[in-house]
Protein backbone atom coordinates (compact mmCIF):
# COMPACT_ATOMS: atom_id res chain seq x y z
CA UNK A 1 0.00 0.00 0.00
CA UNK A 2 1.22 3.47 -0.86
CA UNK A 3 0.67 6.16 1.75
CA UNK A 4 1.11 9.79 0.76
CA UNK A 5 0.89 13.09 2.59
CA UNK A 6 -2.23 14.98 1.57
CA UNK A 7 -1.37 18.67 1.88
CA UNK A 8 -5.08 19.56 1.94
CA UNK A 9 -5.91 17.44 5.00
CA UNK A 10 -2.36 17.48 6.42
CA UNK A 11 -2.52 13.73 7.00
CA UNK A 12 -0.97 10.60 5.55
CA UNK A 13 -3.57 8.74 3.53
CA UNK A 14 -3.73 5.51 1.57
CA UNK A 15 -3.40 6.15 -2.15
CA UNK A 16 -6.58 5.21 -4.01
CA UNK A 17 -6.83 5.97 -7.75
CA UNK A 18 -9.76 8.08 -8.91
CA UNK A 19 -10.47 5.36 -11.50
CA UNK A 20 -9.93 1.70 -10.66
CA UNK A 21 -7.07 0.26 -12.73
CA UNK A 22 -5.87 3.65 -14.00
CA UNK A 23 -3.57 6.25 -12.43
CA UNK A 24 -2.74 9.68 -13.80
CA UNK A 25 0.27 11.56 -12.47
CA UNK A 26 1.79 14.98 -13.20
CA UNK A 27 5.47 15.39 -12.43
CA UNK A 28 7.06 18.83 -12.38
CA UNK A 29 10.04 18.69 -14.68
CA UNK A 30 13.45 20.23 -14.29
CA UNK A 31 13.96 23.98 -14.50
CA UNK A 32 16.69 24.45 -17.05
CA UNK A 33 18.74 27.60 -16.60
CA UNK A 34 22.28 26.40 -16.02
CA UNK A 35 24.41 23.28 -16.28
CA UNK A 36 22.85 19.87 -15.71
CA UNK A 37 23.49 18.38 -12.26
CA UNK A 38 22.78 15.18 -10.34
CA UNK A 39 19.50 16.56 -8.96
CA UNK A 40 18.02 16.47 -12.47
CA UNK A 41 18.83 12.77 -12.78
CA UNK A 42 17.53 12.04 -9.28
CA UNK A 43 14.11 13.41 -10.23
CA UNK A 44 13.86 11.04 -13.20
CA UNK A 45 15.02 8.00 -11.20
CA UNK A 46 12.64 8.63 -8.29
CA UNK A 47 9.56 9.24 -10.40
CA UNK A 48 10.38 6.38 -12.75
CA UNK A 49 10.44 4.09 -9.71
CA UNK A 50 7.08 5.46 -8.49
CA UNK A 51 5.51 4.99 -11.94
CA UNK A 52 6.77 1.40 -12.17
CA UNK A 53 5.32 0.61 -8.74
CA UNK A 54 1.98 2.24 -9.65
CA UNK A 55 1.79 0.24 -12.90
CA UNK A 56 2.57 -2.99 -11.09
CA UNK A 57 0.02 -2.41 -8.34
CA UNK A 58 -2.76 -0.45 -10.09
CA UNK A 59 -2.53 -1.24 -13.82
CA UNK A 60 -2.19 1.65 -16.24
CA UNK A 61 -0.29 4.77 -15.20
CA UNK A 62 -0.13 7.81 -17.44
CA UNK A 63 2.39 10.51 -16.62
CA UNK A 64 2.85 14.03 -17.86
CA UNK A 65 5.86 16.21 -17.17
CA UNK A 66 7.32 19.47 -18.34
CA UNK A 67 10.82 20.88 -18.56
CA UNK A 68 10.75 24.55 -17.65
CA UNK A 69 13.20 27.11 -18.95
CA UNK A 70 12.93 30.46 -17.28
CA UNK A 71 14.09 33.02 -19.82
CA UNK A 72 15.11 35.55 -17.18
CA UNK A 73 17.11 32.98 -15.24
CA UNK A 74 18.75 31.71 -18.44
CA UNK A 75 19.86 35.16 -19.51
CA UNK A 76 21.00 36.12 -16.01
CA UNK A 77 23.02 32.94 -15.52
CA UNK A 78 24.56 33.18 -18.98
CA UNK A 79 25.39 36.85 -18.60
CA UNK A 80 27.06 36.43 -15.22
CA UNK A 81 28.90 33.23 -15.97
CA UNK A 82 30.02 33.76 -19.54
CA UNK A 83 30.06 37.53 -19.94
CA UNK A 84 30.74 38.94 -16.50
CA UNK A 85 27.84 41.38 -16.74
CA UNK A 86 24.19 41.76 -15.88
CA UNK A 87 21.17 40.84 -18.01
CA UNK A 88 20.35 44.49 -18.77
CA UNK A 89 23.63 44.84 -20.67
CA UNK A 90 22.81 41.68 -22.65
CA UNK A 91 19.31 43.02 -23.45
CA UNK A 92 20.83 46.29 -24.69
CA UNK A 93 23.14 44.36 -26.99
CA UNK A 94 26.35 45.29 -25.18
CA UNK A 95 27.21 42.37 -22.88
CA UNK A 96 30.78 43.55 -22.36
CA UNK A 97 29.76 46.95 -21.00
CA UNK A 98 27.84 46.19 -17.81
CA UNK A 99 28.99 45.15 -14.40
CA UNK A 100 27.40 42.08 -12.82
CA UNK A 101 24.12 43.01 -11.13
Amino acid sequence: MLRIHNTLTRRKEDFVPLEAGRVRMYVCGITVYDYCHVGHGRMFVVFDSVVRWLRASHGKCRTTSQAIGSRNRCVTAWARRDRGCGPAAVAQGDPGAGAAT
